[in-house]
């Protein structure tokens, strides 16, 4: 995967990458691309608690996914939201995080958003201070 981003890079292409944040790997990338002249733009899936991150891997096991530990899952929970507070939003140009904790809504609902020009629109305050605020972070 990293040499097709790098590909892309090297030709001015644009890229998506699907990542839990639970690893530093892509904090050089986005710098990398930042001086290159792309925008970064992190659209981030929140879910309530690691619980919630168990029950997915489940369903996705039932359906012939693959399997993760549960406590490999709530350790990638925690260090994911660990980073994007202290590592990512820091330094993409936007960022988007949306609660998707609950699949009744029929779509993610969006707890914030960080524009371009600086300016953060906060449209659910108690989730985006339970993100910023967690006290396992």
């Amino acid at each position: 995967m990293l040499s097709d981003i790098e590909k892309c890079l090297a030709n001015v292409e644009s890229f998506v990458i699907e990542t839990t944040l639970s690893t530093k790997s892509y904090v050089h990338l986005v710098h990398k691309a930042k001086k290159l002249g792309y925008e970064a733009i992190l659209i981030y899936f929140w879910l309530e608690g690691p619980s919630h991150a168990i029950e997915r891997v489940a369903r996705r096991v039932r359906q012939g996914g693959h399997y993760i530990p549960n406590e490999v899952v709530i350790r990638r929970y925690w260090k994911g939201i660990k980073n994007l507070k202290e590592l990512f939003i820091p330094i993409v140009d936007k960022w988007v995080p949306f609660d998707n904790s609950d699949y009744t809504e029929g779509h993610p609902l969006r707890i914030a958003e960080k524009l371009p020009d600086g300016n953060v629109i906060v449209e659910n305050s108690d989730i985006w201070l339970k993100i910023k605020d967690n006290e396992n972070n």
